[in-house]
């Protein structure tokens, strides 16, 4: 009898409480049977026991098809089988559209988690997905049962906890926040910051003094491991959906570029470089990932192992990229990447040269570009000119008209040569 209850207690996630007192058992003459081999049920007890075994729990199997459409997740299909420990995960269907999954683990109660058996996909969705591959912790020790998402951003914390609350509406677990500081003396000021930006309970938010953090980094952490089985499983099984997706695709490097994004200047200040940073023992398959990503926008890229990035050099690599709004999210990010455009060298090649429409000599349009004359004779020479100079003449000359696509050949910055009107189009306009 023994060995049947704990089957039955097993199977359905019920410690020996609650075996009890889901099935109106008194509780003394289970645990002569667990402790003293005594059996003192009753026929009618034993009886219901004997087909409470009959009752076997649904298990999460491993499904390769139907885990998603376009439109929405099918959750039940993300969980992987069994926990990190060998546990069999379990679910069963509630009112509302919601699953509860749990196992049981050997020495406590069941763990249990409750989701929408449905999660709708969308842009926002991917964006969070990629934010949290970024910052989140995708290789957590076996000890480690939590979700967690660190960010020196608040703001993009904030962002993620709006996923987890609103997208997964997690109701039976909860969220912490701990931010270290250097400044002891500031510890409430962070509380007070804190508690305006998250609707979270104070006794769930930490601050503390650390001298080991440069710059507060504030970590949010959700303690379920059914949670964090779930969570890591997603990426695997979407990676598919989302290489295949333009949207969802650019979507995810948004939110991974945001976390783990660079925008590199040169000593000249302007652009040199876009890279995405990874740790080269753990992450080699989400770089590879990135890779085809990119790839698939016909942006040229390197991985170097060595340093940890997948970079990408050239203008027109660098403004496809921006074009395609990845760089949007982190704010920060973004207006260096408008400022260093900014402060770039461009050259305008023409097909209908706006100098010749200035009445004045090379000599005296040399003096208003403050150049040389030679210099003069070869920009007629070969129809070029640049923007900064451009602007000087703006005043005798409608430039708009020579501005437009259908008299641009091409855009030179550096070494850089720029054919493609999209790219040109907007460089020109960032430089405005």
């Amino acid at each position: 009898m023994k060995e049947i209850i704990k089957e039955i207690m097993d199977n359905q996630g019920l410690s020996l409480g609650g075996f009890c007192d889901k099935y109106n058992i008194k509780r003394n003459k289970i645990e002569s049977i667990f402790y003293y081999n005594k059996n003192n049920l009753s026929d009618f007890e034993i009886n219901t026991i004997k087909n409470l075994r009959l009752i076997k729990p649904n298990k999460i199997k491993y499904i390769n098809k139907g885990l998603i459409d376009i439109n929405q997740l099918n959750v039940k299909n993300i969980f992987p089988s069994k926990t990190r420990y060998g546990f069999d995960i379990h679910f069963k269907e509630l009112n509302n559209n919601y699953l509860e999954f749990w196992y049981q683990p050997k020495t406590r109660g069941k763990i249990n988690l409750i989701l929408p058996s449905k999660i709708k996909l969308n842009e926002k969705f991917f964006i969070n997905l990629g934010l949290s591959i970024g910052d989140g912790l995708n290789n957590p020790c076996k000890r480690n049962t939590h979700y967690n998402f660190c960010n020196k951003n608040f703001d993009l914390v904030r962002y993620n906890h709006l996923w987890l609350r609103d997208v997964f509406k997690i109701k039976n677990i909860e969220f912490y926040l701990y931010v270290p500081i250097k400044n002891i003396n500031e510890i409430e000021d962070y509380k007070k910051k804190i508690s305006f930006k998250f609707d979270i309970n104070g006794n769930k938010i930490k601050v503390y003094n650390s001298n080991r953090h440069k710059y507060p980094a504030l970590t949010l952490q959700v303690s379920n491991s059914l949670f964090q089985h779930f969570y890591l499983n997603l990426f695997k099984k979407l990676r598919k959906t989302i290489l295949k997706e333009t949207i969802f695709r650019r979507a995810f490097l948004r939110g991974l570029f945001a976390a783990e994004g660079h925008v590199k200047h040169s000593t000249y200040g302007t652009i040199e470089s876009i890279s995405f940073a990874f740790d080269p023992k753990r992450e080699i398959e989400l770089i590879e990932f990135v890779k085809k990503s990119l790839d698939k926008e016909r942006i040229k890229n390197k991985i170097n192992n060595k340093s940890g990035t997948l970079y990408f050099c050239g203008y027109e690599n660098m403004i496809k990229f921006f074009l395609l709004g990845i760089i949007n999210l982190y704010k920060e990010k973004r207006n260096k990447f408008i400022r260093l455009i900014r402060n770039a060298k461009i050259t305008i090649n023409f097909k209908d040269y706006p100098l010749n429409k200035i009445n004045l000599s090379q000599n005296k349009i040399a003096r208003i570009f403050n150049i040389s004359q030679p210099a003069i004779s070869l920009m007629y020479k070969y129809k070029r000119l640049k923007i900064s100079n451009l602007k000087k003449v703006r005043n005798l000359i409608g430039i708009e008209k020579y501005l437009s696509l259908k008299n641009i050949k091409s855009v030179t910055v550096g070494t850089n040569i720029i054919k493609d009107k999209e790219v040109i189009k907007s460089l020109i306009s960032l430089q405005s």
